[in-house]
């Protein structure tokens, strides 16, 4: 089988005109992605404020715990009871402020997705007058595998670029949602 390299570039470059959006909508895309992320790190800012008032109340608490034992009011069972729950609990709040578990750590990531929103906006003209290696480099970036057929080309879109195609909702009869929603489809 045979494809002229005109023939090749044609079908590229219809792909990726597919995943650009018109002005408009690119300009919504990136403030709805901004806005998302700013929504985001507010939420962990203020989980984290739990976290350290929850660490604070549990110290406070094993102090108590501890003078009600040193002067005789709680017997030593109980004493070792809960000051192991106590400690386990403080134990935990501490790895997760120290960005452990549950912090789920995006730094970054609304940099990151607006790049990638960008790439995507200005991938036609990179194309073109591009060296074949930084043509390479696209068709490995945007696409994990392609198949020429004697009649086609199949391109398969790698995440999050198939997104911008296909839509971040798929057969399930999505819709509706919110922007957290389409920034975990983006992330990941």
């Amino acid at each position: 089988m045979r494809w002229r390299q005109d023939a090749l570039e044609t079908q590229v470059l219809q792909d990726l005109e597919r995943m650009r959006l018109d002005a408009e909508a690119a300009t919504w895309f990136r403030d709805a992605l901004g806005e998302g992320f700013r929504d985001e790190e507010t939420m962990r800012r203020d989980r984290r404020g739990r976290w350290a008032k929850r660490q604070s109340e549990v110290k406070g608490m094993l102090e108590r715990l501890l003078d009600g034992y040193l002067g005789g009011v709680i017997e030593e069972a109980v004493f070792r009871e809960k000051s192991v729950a106590l400690k386990a609990e403080e134990a935990e709040l501490a790895e997760r402020l120290a960005g452990g578990t549950g912090n789920g750590s995006v730094a970054g990531a609304g940099e990151w997705a607006v790049a990638v929103l960008d790439f995507t906006q200005k991938a036609t003209e990179m194309w073109h007058g591009s060296t074949f290696g930084v043509k390479r480099d696209i068709l490995d970036c945007l696409w994990s595998n392609r198949t020429l057929s004697d009649v086609s080309l199949t391109l398969t879109r790698r995440k999050p670029f198939d997104i911008l195609v296909e839509g971040p909702f798929s057969g399930n009869g999505g819709g509706g949602g919110n922007r957290t929603r389409v920034l975990r489809f983006i992330i990941t």
